[in-house]
């Protein structure tokens, strides 16, 4: 099943689902985000604070985190 959600813009590439999202989504500074995946649960990691895993990448938007 794909879940939509509003379109992050990260370097250029415009995400719309899920399916096309292979890390994770910060959304400390993102009101509308964090209204949105807190009623629609994602199967990605979001994020709410900064400094969570050395790798993240503090823009808005994805962040590449490795296991």
């Amino acid at each position: 099943m794909t879940v939509e959600f509003p379109s992050l813009c990260y370097r250029h590439t415009i995400v719309d689902t899920f399916d096309h999202v292979d890390s994770a989504i910060i959304v400390t500074n993102w009101p509308e985000l964090k209204d949105y995946f807190a009623i629609n649960k994602p199967s990605i990691p979001i994020i709410d604070c900064c400094g969570v895993h050395p790798k993240v990448d503090h823009s808005i938007g994805r962040t590449m985190l490795k296991d």
